[in-house]
């Protein structure tokens, strides 16, 4: 018998993930077409007769006929198939078209550098009226320098994509404003020493908490069609809302879970004052430090007052505006800073709340949760949210590994 007539032999396993692939809507159309090819084969067919079927060259026939009988591959699928593991990527691999060595690049590696250093050079330093490269002005660039004779608009692309330079593209940054280097440098330094000291003071009973708020969570009600087999869950963009409300969290550095949070309606100084009234409650008698920003109800008048009475502070706190420890934002929180205290704040600098580790967990949150989270209610929301605060302490919640240190990340 010719070779062109010699049958394919398929085990039962291979012949079942050839046929789904073959009727698959998901798959590439040159991996669904091989498949139909190796099936056909394997049904004593002429190459010239599946050519017909198939409206392709009898060539290609050919091509994967060889190809499936000469495979090595094909044994570690037979080796496989009682695991499983990985079979149908094995299979589809067995189906890909094998690399090409393509043409040899018609520029040199020095000249490739060249075109890197233009696409990086900041336009206003060499006189150009233009805010950044195009792909069309740098190829005008290039040739008008004399590195490179002429490169194709694509070509250029692909120089820069390899390299992941991106001109025409900008990001928002907040270039935090210091206004006193020697303070942002103390206050920054602190902070990170007391994220790597976290578990040490954990063991000696000192409670180290990232806390902040996470305000306007709305109650979002969508519109949501379920995901179901070869359909991915569909959300209408229309919604109705049923109110927002704000959570108020602490971030345990020590252990990474979420203790004592409260979600209100408000976030006002009573608010904050109470959140960290609820919070001490748990240890009464426990040393805390608590990292948060500089908002104004982080050094409310109410915050010194409930800390104070704590502490078993009797003396007069003076008149909030005009005197004493209650007279201005600044006074307040030196007291409410003050390392003597066992209850005490630690600020991050302005413009650097970044460094708040509960800044993570709240992006977190969004991911995992409020991003497709769906409620008729803000009671709906707030169960929800803390069903999900409980689920991470469960199971989620791990030690941040911070390795920022306070200086100038260097290679």
């Amino acid at each position: 018998m010719h070779w062109f007539w010699q049958k394919i032999t398929l085990t039962d396993k291979q012949k079942v993930e050839l046929e789904r692939i073959s009727s698959s809507r998901t798959h590439r159309s040159d991996y669904i077409e091989r498949a139909k090819i190796i099936l056909a084969c394997a049904q004593m067919k002429s190459n010239a007769k599946i050519a017909e079927e198939l409206h392709i060259h009898a060539r290609t026939v050919k091509k994967w006929r060889d190809r499936w009988r000469t495979n090595e591959d094909k044994l570690a699928l037979i080796d496989i198939e009682e695991k499983g593991i990985n079979y149908t990527r094995k299979l589809l691999e067995i189906l890909r078209d094998e690399a090409r060595i393509g043409a040899p690049c018609k520029f040199t590696a020095e000249q490739i550098c060249q075109i890197m250093i233009v696409a990086s050079e900041r336009l206003e330093d060499i006189g150009l009226p233009i805010s950044h490269w195009s792909i069309t002005s740098l190829q005008d660039e290039l040739i008008k320098r004399g590195i490179v004779d002429d490169i194709s608009r694509s070509h250029l692309a692909v120089f820069l994509n390899q390299a992941q330079i991106k001109p025409h593209k900008i990001k928002e940054w907040l270039h935090t404003p210091i206004e006193n280097e020697e303070e942002y440098n103390r206050q920054v330094t602190t902070i990170c020493q007391l994220y790597n000291n976290a578990p040490k003071l954990h063991e000696e009973g000192v409670h180290v908490l990232s806390c902040d708020e996470k305000t306007g969570i709305q109650a979002l009600e969508r519109k949501i069609t379920p995901m179901k087999s070869g359909q991915i869950e569909r959300q209408d963009s229309s919604y109705e809302r049923h109110g927002t409300q704000c959570l108020i969290g602490n971030f345990e550095v020590a252990t990474g879970r979420i203790i004592s949070p409260t979600i209100g309606d408000t976030r006002t100084e009573q608010d904050f004052a109470s959140h960290i009234e609820q919070t001490i409650n748990t240890d009464s008698d426990g040393e805390w430090i608590f990292i948060m920003d500089n908002l104004n109800t982080h050094q409310s008048e109410t915050l010194v007052r409930n800390i104070a009475k704590r502490l078993g502070i009797t003396d007069s706190l003076g008149v909030k505006g005009e005197s004493g420890i209650l007279k201005s934002m600044e006074t307040r929180a030196k007291f409410l800073s003050d390392e003597l205290h066992r209850i005490r704040i630690v600020y991050t600098p302005k413009h650097a709340s970044w460094l708040n580790q509960i800044e993570i967990w709240f992006g977190t949150l969004s991911k995992r949760v409020l991003k497709r989270l769906s409620a008729i209610s803000t009671e709906e929301l707030k169960r929800k949210i803390m069903a999900f605060i409980d689920y991470f302490n469960e199971t989620m919640a791990k030690v941040y590994k911070w390795t920022y240190n306070g200086r100038p990340l260097t290679a």
